[in-house]
Formats: C-alpha cells, structure tokens, sequence
C-alpha cells in the first residue's frame, strides 16, 4: 500500500479509519494492561502506541503532501490516483 498510488479518498479514508481500527483492537483489553507494562523495563500497549502512529504517519507522509499541494480543484476525482 506505502508504494502504491492512492486516490484522494482512498487517503483519507485511510486517515479516517486507522484510529477507529486501533480501538477496536484495543477495546477488549483490560485498562491495567493498556497502561501497565508487562514486565519491569517493558513498554505497554499506551506506550508503544504513539510511537507507531508516529512512524506510521511518516509512512503517508508523501500521499498526505500530495493532498495538500493539490488545489482543490486540480484534486482528481474518486477513482481517480492522484499524482
């Protein structure tokens, strides 16, 4: 998907639908294990979380850049790559 050309849409309902999925993974977990590490020295889910949705923004970083070095009116339509 990262080397891939995205639409518009398919970007920002990319966008849109990662928080959404990263709860629903976390949902059924008990709070204590989403904050709590599980061994001493070890991250918890609450901790590791940032960083990935750190480095995983830097991942659409390029389709994201071209969303807004587009003008709204050159964007192509659904369907369509953007470039």
């Amino acid at each position: 998907m990262y080397d891939t050309e995205l639409t518009i849409d398919q970007i920002l309902t990319a966008l849109a639908e990662q928080p959404k999925e990263i709860g629903a993974l976390t949902a059924d977990l008990p709070r204590a294990r989403v904050n709590g590490s599980p061994r001493r020295g070890e991250w918890s889910v609450n901790d590791v979380l940032p960083r990935w949705l750190a480095n995983h923004e830097r991942s659409h970083m390029k389709h994201i850049a071209r969303l807004v070095d587009s003008p709204r009116s050159a964007r192509p339509a659904s369907g369509t790559p953007a470039r």
